[in-house]
């Protein structure tokens, strides 16, 4: 009889017992090198996703930069609307006009910034609508402060503020697009000095009013009330959204003495007897609000700069900004210590 040998089966040749020494040195050797390549590419994916974030953080940022300027000049306007009305519009019109132009300006480039950019998302797009719709309202709210004697301050003011909280949702909702993981915090920070500002103003501009008139209603005092339990609440968020380190950096607001001059006139504004007139000067309360409100003046390739060094930091460590990073010409650490790029 003829008999068939066979040989051994693939199973029995994939036994690492049945390898030669030769094959298994050679496995030896590059199981470490093949998990090494594969550890690379998902490295340089994962940097090459923080990359793409910083880049959209970036151009996110640019424009809410213009968004921010395009409220900080609807806060102006209202302020000069608000206090030629006071006025009994017998003040210099030219003043209010060209604040109006000024203002236009600042629009016309948050909006040509906003709308040409594809990265909004839903919420975005949404409160870029709604700011459009106040933003209508505009032209008619002008003609009002100007030559409609029907309509007073506080119907001034209370337009003016529908007006710029339609901006500064707009901005909040592009803070609320760059809180990605590395500066989450920083954006929150940014949001509560966006609140603290439009506190700051709103008050400046209520009692700004009853200056000008020479007499303080008790709404006034009420509205006084309010924003300063808002302008607490934003500056306890801030606190809280950075990290002690950050916070020493960049410092606090509101805490200098400007800012304490502001509260002394403030206090005696407010102590003012109903049947006597309102004896601060307008330009004393003009130059403490001025000394002590957050200015702006960031600049976004700075910032930018800031964000994508805290953000390539090793996460097995905390984030900390290097004390050359001149974060403190951008928008928070300028927000916090009125410094200038």
């Amino acid at each position: 009889m003829t008999t068939i040998e066979t040989g051994p089966s693939w199973s029995e040749r994939l036994d690492p017992r049945n390898w030669t020494l030769a094959w298994k040195l050679v496995v030896v050797g590059l199981v470490p090198a093949l998990l090494a390549l594969v550890l690379g590419v998902l490295r340089v994916a994962d940097q090459a996703g923080e990359a793409a974030d910083l880049g959209r953080s970036s151009r996110i940022l640019q424009v809410q930069e213009s968004v921010a300027g395009a409220a900080d000049a609807l806060r102006q306007e209202r302020d000069e609307a608000a206090l030629f009305v006071a006025g009994a519009r017998a003040g210099d019109r030219s003043v209010l006009e060209i604040g109006f132009g000024q203002a236009d300006g600042q629009i016309d480039e948050m909006l040509g910034a906003v709308r040409g950019t594809s990265e909004l998302d839903p919420t975005t797009l949404s409160a870029l609508q709604q700011a459009e719709g106040e933003l209508s309202q505009l032209a008619a709210l002008r003609t009002d402060s100007l030559d409609n004697g029907a309509v007073d301050t506080v119907q001034v003011r209370s337009r003016y503020d529908e007006v710029v909280e339609g901006v500064d949702v707009l901005d909040r909702a592009l803070l609320r697009q760059l809180r990605t993981p590395g500066v989450a915090g920083v954006a929150d920070a940014l949001t509560a000095v966006t609140t603290a500002t439009e506190q700051l103003a709103v008050q400046h501009t209520v009692l700004g009013s009853a200056i000008r008139a020479g007499v303080l209603q008790p709404a006034d005092v009420n509205e006084v009330a309010a924003t300063d339990a808002q302008l607490a609440s934003a500056v306890r968020q801030y606190q809280v959204a950075l990290t002690p380190d950050e916070l020493a950096r960049f410092g606090n607001f509101l805490d200098d003495a400007a800012n304490a001059q502001r509260e002394r006139l403030k206090a005696a504004v407010l102590a003012t007897p109903e049947d006597r007139p309102v004896t601060v000067a307008p330009y004393e309360w003009d130059t403490a609000y001025n000394g002590s409100r957050p200015p702006r003046t960031a600049r976004p390739t700075c910032c930018a700069t800031s964000w994508s060094r805290r953000a390539s930091r090793p996460r097995s460590r905390p984030a900390t900004w290097p004390a050359s990073t001149r974060w403190s010409s951008c928008s928070v650490c300028c927000s916090a210590s009125r410094s200038r790029c």
